[in-house]
């Protein structure tokens, strides 16, 4: 059967590496190592000592693939080969380009500041969807009207809630202006106040006074 070929060259070159003096642990140690040295991909790691169990098992002999070291070992390759993020970053660029495409994108002019607004801060002041937006849209939540207060030629944000703010003390963040490409969030809120209804609650509302809610942000 080809599987059972396989699993035989994957012990005859686990056996190569024996030697006398050499406890079988050892040697599956170094193969092991070996593996990883000739950036051997995990499942083809996986499919060796699959191959190397396999003829403990049938020879009767303990099984060293089952070791607490080996293991550990492949605890230490999973961690080492979980797929990377790949979402890219926003960079300036492709702000300006999200910003430019509002325009058609969206029902109202009103709107239009809205998001610009919007995106703008969280660039800027690094934040999270659930820092800036309510959770639903009748529903309290994220950056309050009040929050956001314009000082001098400055934006202060205070954050009452934070992902990494363990403490639940919260923070302060300071935005100043920005002109390159139309990206300047100072004149972004200024923008958006003038157009949004003199309300309390959150920041970021509809021209009905609904909240923007995050599912909305999302799609």
């Amino acid at each position: 059967m080809g599987f059972i070929c396989g699993f035989r060259t994957k012990w005859q070159n686990f056996k190569s590496l024996q030697e006398p003096a050499r406890k079988d642990i050892d040697s599956l140690l170094l193969f092991v190592l070996e593996q990883v040295e000739a950036q051997q991909s995990l499942a083809s790691i996986k499919k060796h000592l699959a191959g190397i169990s396999f003829f403990f098992r049938m020879l009767g002999a303990m099984d060293l693939t089952k070791a607490p070291i080996i293991k550990q070992i492949g605890k230490s390759l999973a961690k080492s080969h979980r797929s990377k993020d790949g979402r890219k970053p926003i960079t300036l660029f492709i702000l300006h380009k999200l910003l430019l495409a509002l325009e058609g994108i969206c029902s109202s002019p009103y709107e239009t500041k809205l998001f610009k607004c919007l995106f703008l801060l969280m660039y800027f002041a690094a934040l999270r969807v659930g820092e800036a937006t309510a959770e639903t849209k009748f529903r309290m939540g994220g950056l309050n009207y009040d929050d956001v207060t314009l000082v001098g030629n400055k934006l202060k944000i205070n954050i009452k809630k934070s992902k990494t703010d363990v403490a639940g003390k919260g923070t302060t963040i300071w935005i100043g202006e920005f002109n390159y490409l139309n990206l300047c969030p100072v004149s972004a809120l200024s923008e958006f106040l003038m157009l949004r209804p003199n309300i309390q609650g959150p920041l970021f509302i509809h021209l009905d006074g609904t909240n923007l809610s995050r599912f909305q942000l999302s799609q």
